[in-house]
């Protein structure tokens, strides 16, 4: 099909005849070098101040657009370095969110690890108030002591009434080997000699793993309270954790 043969539809066609109307318009309000100098000549303006003042004004124009294709591109450099800042404050975010949780996880591990001490320390209560009652069966406050402390430990929940319980462990556990220095049937008892070794190797790996529980929590108490994890750290709900003894 021939270029004069291509028909226009009606939906476009009113649009084409109105930017026609509005470039001939434009065309019938400009004026061509020769127009503006037979113009100036009716004032007598010469030719060349003419032309001179037309050149002058298309630098300027010139200038002007170039100024603006500057502004505009630096409008762009400056929404691509904020989008690129948002992106990377973004990553930056996750990353320390991954990094403050995965230090909350060490640390609740590393508490895991003491409770699972102190489990083992206050589980060896039954074998202490057995040895009691068979070589001490009159230190009925030595048995009671030692039996109140196992339950304590066993009906706490919270992290706070574990910690109680387990110091009324270990001042039982304590009261019964001070019992045991004065008690030579006791103290020379090969059960008891065995217990008094699974008491000491439970007390020095209680506190390996309170060391590194504090450890964990000292290293993760840094991390929220630095600058900008903090940031992180507040908005996320990260809180210090609470150090043992």
């Amino acid at each position: 099909m021939s270029q004069d043969n291509i028909r226009i539809p009606d939906e476009i066609a009113q649009e084409v005849l109105d930017l026609a109307s509005q470039y001939y318009s434009e065309y019938q309000d400009s004026y061509t070098d020769a127009d503006l100098i037979q113009i100036g000549s009716e004032v007598e303006i010469p030719a060349e101040l003419i032309e001179k003042a037309i050149a002058d004004i298309q630098l300027k124009q010139k200038q002007k657009n170039l100024a603006q294709q500057q502004q505009q591109e630096k409008q762009a450099l400056f929404k691509k370095i904020g989008f690129g800042s948002l992106v990377l404050m973004d990553i930056w975010g996750v990353f320390t969110f991954n990094q403050l949780n995965a230090q909350k996880s060490a640390v609740k591990a590393a508490w895991a690890q003491v409770e699972n001490q102190q489990q083992r320390r206050a589980d060896l209560i039954p074998d202490l108030v057995n040895i009691t009652k068979t070589y001490a069966n009159q230190e009925e406050r030595i048995v009671t002591q030692l039996v109140n402390a196992q339950e304590s430990y066993l009906m706490a929940q919270t992290s706070v009434e574990k910690n109680a319980a387990i110091a009324t462990v270990n001042e039982a556990i304590n009261d019964f080997t001070e019992y045991s220095v004065s008690n030579p049937q006791l103290s020379s008892n090969q059960l008891f000699i065995n217990l008094q070794y699974e008491l000491a190797g439970t007390a020095n790996r209680l506190a390996v793993e309170r060391k590194r529980y504090n450890e964990a929590a000292s290293q993760y108490e840094q991390s929220i309270e630095s600058f900008p994890n903090v940031i992180i750290a507040k908005i996320a709900g990260f809180n210090a954790a609470e150090f043992t003894d």
